[in-house]
């Protein structure tokens, strides 16, 4: 299987013949590296997804909340990952901006460049950088300490790396926490929706995405022990 990379870049720039140049120069690394990479443009805001934010969303398809919500569902009920957010995404993420510099996460943090583009030779050279090697070491082992320990691991994975600020949980708590209970609660309700029998009230991207899942697995093994959430 090819590996897979998503790039960040930015939107709406002034000057995109410039960025795109460089956003250009990236992706030619990728291909040489036979790295198959999936580019978003636009820097979107991270978005906190509450239980009454993706109940609206499930009914209205609101757009300022569909791909967060949308991929919260998928990563749920098809155990499909397609965003980077509440995840282990060290070493399938990079971002770049105007200026050509090239980072491990979509926010941009100072404490995430890797470099300029200008600077780096291969795809590998992406990740050989001292501070993002320091990052990945602590974050593996807070990820092992959490797979053996917690029931939710497949859900998150460790969760953000940024978010654990080098794997220290905020007070020894989980950093993922919140979001477990909205998956909790995205899952319990769409098995409430699907019990029903009816997905006329959901929004047309929330329907086909539970269609597929339904497709896919009878319901007694659909939400069987998913991700440790009961």
């Amino acid at each position: 299987m090819r590996k897979q990379v998503t790039i960040y870049a930015p939107a709406g720039e002034t000057n995109a013949k410039a960025t795109n140049q460089k956003l250009n120069a990236l992706l030619e690394l990728c291909r040489n590296a036979s790295v198959e990479a999936k580019v978003i443009f636009g820097y979107s805001s991270e978005i906190t997804i509450t239980r009454e934010l993706f109940d609206s969303w499930l009914i209205s398809g609101d757009p300022a909340e569909t791909n967060c919500c949308a991929d919260l569902l998928k990563l749920v009920i098809l155990k499909e990952r397609s965003g980077c957010e509440h995840n282990s995404c060290l070493g399938r993420v990079l971002s770049i901006d105007s200026a050509g510099m090239v980072y491990w996460c979509k926010h941009n943090k100072p404490k995430t460049a890797l470099g300029s583009i200008g600077e780096i030779k291969t795809f590998s050279d992406c990740f050989k950088n001292e501070v993002f090697e320091r990052h990945l070491d602590a974050h593996y082992k807070k990820r092992e300490t959490c797979k053996s320990t917690c029931r939710h691991f497949e859900l998150c994975l460790g969760g953000c790396p940024l978010r654990c600020e080098l794997g220290s949980p905020q007070n020894g708590q989980c950093t993922e926490q919140e979001f477990i209970e909205v998956a909790e609660h995205v899952l319990s309700e769409t098995k409430r929706i699907i019990k029903l029998g009816d997905l006329s009230p959901l929004n047309k991207q929330a329907r086909a995405i539970v269609l597929d899942a339904v497709a896919h697995a009878p319901f007694s093994e659909l939400f069987s022990g998913i991700y440790g959430i009961e």
